[in-house]
């Protein structure tokens, strides 16, 4: 939707493109904060950081002013960098070598994998139900498969520290 939101209603395609950016410095600061923050409960700041994703798409209703959708970029590619490398970490580090590859090809099935699926999807959702709809839907599926996770105490205590 990023693309289509910022062509038709954020300034044009150019605009498309340090959206973009923003994201990829926000990832970036990302990475150099996991170098140096150790938070006590590394699965617990994994899956909250990956909330402000949500609050991205939140800003592509109506949309939000150009400046905000930004910053949202920013904070997303943060939290979407610190998840990565606390989620990845803790999976090397806690999962047994001998299912490793196992509980990985999973993983990446689930996260990337169903990526081509939801944007073959997403243009017929647009046609169907509106672009609105279809970007509060997402908002959604970010809560809805974030958010019960944080009542497993087993995510909560996910580490990525060593043992």
């Amino acid at each position: 939707m990023l693309p289509v939101v910022a062509s038709e209603d954020l300034g044009g395609t150019d605009v498309y493109g340090w959206l973009l950016a923003s994201a990829g410095l926000g990832a970036v600061a990302g990475a150099l904060l996991a170098g140096r923050w150790r938070p006590r409960r590394p699965g617990l700041a994994a899956m909250l950081w990956l909330l402000p994703s949500g609050l991205a798409l939140l800003t592509l209703i109506g949309p939000a002013p150009l400046p905000l959708v930004a910053a949202s970029a920013v904070v997303g590619g943060l939290g979407e960098a610190l998840f990565d490398i606390y989620w990845n970490t803790g999976v090397q580090r806690d999962v047994p070598d001998h299912v490793l590859a196992r509980v990985f090809s999973l993983d990446f099935f689930g996260s990337l994998g169903l990526m081509p699926l939801g944007y073959a999807l997403t243009g017929p959702a647009v046609e169907a139900f509106g672009r609105d709809a279809v970007l509060i839907f997402g908002v959604g599926v970010v809560l809805v498969t974030t958010l019960p996770l944080l009542a497993i105490d087993s995510v909560r205590r996910f580490s990525s520290k060593p043992a």
